[in-house]
C-alpha cells in the first residue's frame, strides 16, 4: 500500500509565493502612491491656479479701470463724475497732488491733505497699484501724468468688492478645499471659517486646524496690489498613511526574505537544528527512526530504518523522503500523521510527526515499524494454535512469567494464570528457564513426571532474548524432534 498525503508540504515554495506577492503588492502600493500623490498634486495645484488667476484677473481689471481714468485726466482737474459713472462698482475717486493735496474728490470733500496709503505711495512711484480691503473695499491708485510723462498727481479710485468676494465663497467654498484673502496686517477681505478662528491664525503657519478638520495652508502673494491669497486645503494624512503603509509592507517582505533566506541556507545542516540531539542511541531501537529537515531530506536513519527500507535504497541519508515513502500529499500542518507502507511481503506502520524548536517548525520525525494489524494477525494465529494443539504449551515471557497456556497445559501443570510467574506452579521448570536463558538450543527438561517437558528460547530480530516457549506432553506420545 504507497504511501499518501504523508510528508509534509516544503515551506520554501509557500515562503518563495508569499516574498513573489509580498513584492508585487509593495511595488503595486509604492506605484499607486506615487500616481496618486501626482493626480492629488495636480488637482490642488490647479485648483489654487485657478482661485490665483481669477484674482489676478479681477486685479488686473481694477488696475486698467484706473489707468485709463488717469490718462483721461492728464495734467488738468479730471471729469471725476464720469469716471465714477462708468462702473457700478466706484464707491469714489479722488485726485490727489504729489504733496497729499486733494484736488478734487467725487463724493466727499476736498482741499485737505490726504493721509497716504500704499495705493497712493506705489502710484507716485509709477505703478497701478490694488491696496485696502476693509468693509470689502479697496483703492487702486494710478498715477497722472502730464505731457512729458512726469507724475503730476495720483488718482485714487475706491471699488467695492462685494460682488466678487461672493463670487470666490461660492466657487471656493468646499469642505475639502477653501480660500482666504487679506490685505497687509492680516485684515481679511475674505474668511472661510468662523471669525473667532481669525485670532488663532497666524499667516506663517503651515497647519490650520479649524476644530473637526485639519488643513494645509498654502499662500501667494497678488502681484501689483498689497494681498495675500491663503489655500486651505483637507489635509488627510494621506503621507502619513502611504509611509506607514510602506514600511509595514517592507517589513514583511523584509521579515519573509530573512525567513527564506535563514530557512534555506540552515535547513540542509542537521547541527543548526539537532545540535542537541545524541543520534547514536536510535540504533538501539527496534523501530525504524528518520529525521528530516525542512528540504524534507533525510539527515538521520538509524539502522532499523535502513534495514526496512534497505530495497529502496542502501544510503538513506540526503535522500528525500517522498522518494521513498511514495509522493507528498496534504501539507502535514503541524499535526502527527500514521500510514501504512508495503515493501515487499511486509507491512509497515509509519508514523510522522513535526519537530518544533522555539515554536519554529525543524522538521520532521518518522519512525517505522511493523504494521500493528499484521501483529495482531500473527497473535490470533499464535492463540488460534494454542488452542487446538493436542500438547500442552506455555509463552513466558523474559521474567519468566506465564503469558499465554491452553488447556492441555493446565491439565499438565495445573491451572496457570496470566502474569503468574512459573516458580509458583513448577519451580524445576523456573529452574531450567534461568539455566536456558541464553540458550540458542532445544533443551529437555526432567520434572520427574510422566510428562516431557522441552523449552525453545525465543528471540527478538535483534537477537535479544524475549521469554520461551515450553512445549508438554505425555511421555507416551514421544518428545519434539531435535531443532524444532
Amino acid at each position: 500500500m504507497p504511501v499518501r498525503g504523508f510528508s509534509r508540504a516544503r515551506p520554501f515554495l509557500p515562503m518563495i509565493i508569499a516574498v513573489f506577492f509580498l513584492s508585487l503588492i509593495t511595488g503595486f502600493f509604492v506605484l499607486q502612491f506615487r500616481l496618486v500623490s501626482k493626480v492629488l498634486g495636480g488637482y490642488e495645484s490647479a485648483l489654487q491656479d485657478t482661485a490665483r488667476r481669477k484674482v489676478e484677473l479681477y486685479v488686473d481689471g481694477l488696475r486698467a479701470f484706473a489707468a485709463h481714468a488717469a490718462r483721461q485726466a492728464g495734467g488738468e482737474a479730471p471729469a471725476l463724475r464720469d469716471i465714477a459713472s462708468r462702473d457700478e462698482r466706484v464707491r469714489g475717486v479722488r485726485l490727489v497732488r504729489p504733496d497729499g493735496y486733494v484736488a478734487a474728490a467725487v463724493p466727499g470733500p476736498q482741499g485737505y491733505i490726504y493721509g497716504g496709503s500704499p495705493a497712493f505711495d506705489r502710484a507716485l512711484a509709477g505703478e497701478a497699484f490694488v491696496a485696502g480691503g476693509d468693509a470689502g473695499q479697496a483703492t487702486v491708485g494710478a498715477p497722472v501724468r502730464d505731457a512729458a510723462g512726469r507724475v503730476t498727481g495720483v488718482l485714487l479710485v475706491d471699488f467695492s468688492l462685494a460682488p466678487f468676494l461672493n463670487e470666490l465663497t461660492q466657487e471656493f467654498y468646499h469642505r475639502d478645499y477653501r480660500i482666504a484673502l487679506a490685505d497687509a496686517g492680516n485684515r481679511p477681505l475674505l474668511w472661510p471659517f468662523a471669525r473667532e478662528k481669525l485670532e488663532a491664525f497666524a499667516s506663517y503657519e503651515d497647519r490650520f486646524d479649524d476644530g473637526n478638520a485639519r488643513y494645509r495652508v498654502g499662500r501667494v502673494e497678488i502681484p501689483h496690489t498689497s494681498w495675500q491669497l491663503y489655500f486651505f486645503l483637507r489635509d488627510y494624512n494621506f503621507e502619513t498613511q502611504r509611509v506607514v503603509t510602506i514600511l509595514v509592507l517592507l517589513f514583511a517582505l523584509y521579515f519573509s526574505l530573512y525567513e527564506f533566506l535563514v530557512g534555506f541556507l540552515r535547513a540542509s545542516s542537521i547541527n543548526s537544528y539537532f545540535e542537541d540531539v545524541n543520534f547514536a542511541v536510535f540504533n538501539h531501537l527496534r523501530e525504524g527512526v528518520i529525521i528530516c529537515n525542512n528540504l524534507n531530506r533525510i539527515v538521520f536513519a538509524n539502522e532499523a530504518a535502513q534495514r526496512f527500507l534497505a530495497g529502496y535504497r542502501p544510503n538513506l541519508r540526503g535522500a528525500k523522503l517522498e522518494d521513498i515513502l511514495g509522493p507528498a500529499g496534504v501539507e502535514m500542518g503541524g499535526e502527527n500523521r500514521k500510514v501504512l507502507l508495503r515493501t515487499g511481503e511486509d507491512l509497515l506502520e509509519v508514523v510522522s510527526s513535526p519537530i518544533f524548536k522555539e515554536g519554529r517548525m525543524l522538521g520532521s520525525l518518522v519512525v517505522l515499524g511493523p504494521a500493528a494489524e499484521q501483529e495482531k494477525a500473527a497473535g490470533q494465529v499464535l492463540a488460534k494454535f494454542f488452542d487446538i494443539s493436542r500438547d500442552g504449551l506455555v509463552y513466558v515471557d523474559r521474567n519468566h512469567q506465564v503469558a499465554m497456556a491452553n488447556i492441555m497445559a493446565n491439565c499438565y501443570l495445573g491451572p496457570l494464570e496470566k502474569g503468574t510467574h512459573i516458580r509458583e506452579v513448577e519451580p524445576r521448570l523456573a529452574e531450567a528457564l534461568e539455566e536456558n536463558a541464553g540458550s540458542h538450543s532445544l533443551a529437555k527438561v526432567d520434572l520427574g513426571t510422566s510428562v516431557s517437558c522441552e523449552i525453545a528460547p525465543v528471540y527478538d530480530e535483534q537477537g535479544r532474548y524475549t521469554g520461551a516457549l515450553v512445549l508438554l506432553r505425555d511421555t507416551g506420545d514421544g518428545g519434539l524432534a531435535e531443532g524444532l
